[in-house]
């Protein structure tokens, strides 16, 4: 399975391995299948987490590339570049979700990730049940950490 990787479920692994914990159960998993799967991120992700690793943790930049690359490395990851998708995000096609189904605020990043992640033909990894069950409607293959581990 093709498989995207949203903030919320990688963020977790650069917090606990900057302040020196065992890593998330999450991160643990899904290195432990990484052979039967295919992992991405796009550069929005690389640029959440960068956001919060330096405001959250403060972290240099320099050190951010050096994790981000890492985490690329030992999971196998390839990021895809947002803004050289053949197939455009739409701003319009989001202005329409909005209208029709309600959202919390800070949603909007997220449906970003999922039309990233549906113009690769990408399955959503996701921390965030308001995507995964409101907007599922616009595209399916969005799935929990739960729920790929049932099927991994």
């Amino acid at each position: 399975m093709k498989i995207y990787f949203d903030t919320g479920i990688i963020y977790p692994t650069f917090e606990k391995q900057v302040k020196n914990l065992p890593p998330p159960k999450v991160s643990k998993f899904l290195y432990n299948v990484k052979d039967r799967h295919e992992y991405f991120v796009s550069n929005l992700t690389k640029a959440e987490v960068f956001r919060k690793m330096h405001n959250d943790l403060g972290v240099d930049s320099e050190d951010c590339y050096t994790l981000w690359k890492s985490f690329r490395q030992s999971m196998n990851v390839v990021e895809i570049f947002i803004e050289e998708d053949e197939d455009k995000i739409s701003f319009e096609d989001i202005a329409k979700m909005m209208s029709e189904r309600p959202a919390p605020r800070g949603i909007i990043v997220n449906i970003i990730h999922l039309l990233a992640a549906k113009n690769h033909e990408l399955t959503v990894l996701t921390s965030d049940e308001i995507l995964k069950n409101r907007f599922k409607v616009y595209y399916t293959n969005i799935m929990t950490y739960d729920e790929l581990r049932k099927i991994s």
